[in-house]
């Protein structure tokens, strides 16, 4: 769907991020611009920021459509039935998905794969219910047909606590170039601020080289 979908994240606010701060991730501009690999027929670029997969791939032949269209979603679908089709609904009015006939799948791809939905309910501390889709690419081997050169690692809290260290090291020798020309470096200090973007993975369309497959 990447060349119906226009990210609306400003990917030039996201390259003067990592400009600034010297991040090593530096494509997440670049992916808002012009969608993110799949590492299908695009290779996923990579950054060092976590260890390598030494696995040698062998992508899987993908069936053909006919024979994986009849597949049924999980139970969790129809025993949520309403909350699941509010939140499909919310992901197409705001351009996360669009809805299309069989046919047009048929002739759009020559082969893919049928993911099996299932939806997840949680009742959060305010009382509102938290809906979530799921799309499940490990049971219908779709995450097997996608090269990934690396393994995603969480922090440790050992890493949160060095990177706050980093930080403060930091924000002391800005504070020293500083006091000696400005009267306000005084009173100067850093804040740390945390960003959770709402439906963050959906504000990254896919590219076109992955639309295909």
């Amino acid at each position: 769907m990447g060349r119906e979908f226009v990210s609306p994240l400003q990917s030039g606010l996201w390259d003067a991020w990592h400009r600034k701060s010297g991040d090593p991730e530096k494509f997440i501009g670049t992916w808002a611009r012009e969608g993110c690999p799949m590492g299908m027929e695009k290779e996923i670029p990579t950054c060092g920021v976590f260890p390598e997969v030494e696995d040698d791939y062998e992508l899987e032949n993908v069936p053909e459509m006919e024979a994986i269209q009849q597949k049924e979603n999980y139970k969790s679908m129809l025993e949520f039935k309403e909350d699941a089709e509010l939140e499909i609904q919310r992901y197409v009015d705001k351009g996360f998905a669009v809805v299309k006939p069989l046919k047009w799948a048929q002739d759009t791809f020559e082969k893919g794969t049928v993911s099996k939905l299932a939806c997840i309910t949680k009742i959060k501390e305010d009382k509102t219910k938290k809906v979530r889709i799921i799309v499940d690419l490990l049971r219908s081997h779709g995450n097997a047909n996608c090269k990934v050169p690396e393994r995603i690692v969480l922090p440790r809290a050992t890493d949160v606590v060095e990177m706050a260290r980093q930080l403060d090291r930091q924000g002391d020798q800005l504070w020293r170039e500083l006091s000696p020309r400005d009267e306000v470096a005084e009173g100067w200090d850093m804040e740390i601020v945390m960003i959770d973007l709402s439906d963050a993975f959906c504000h990254f369309p896919i590219h076109r080289s992955g639309s295909r497959s």
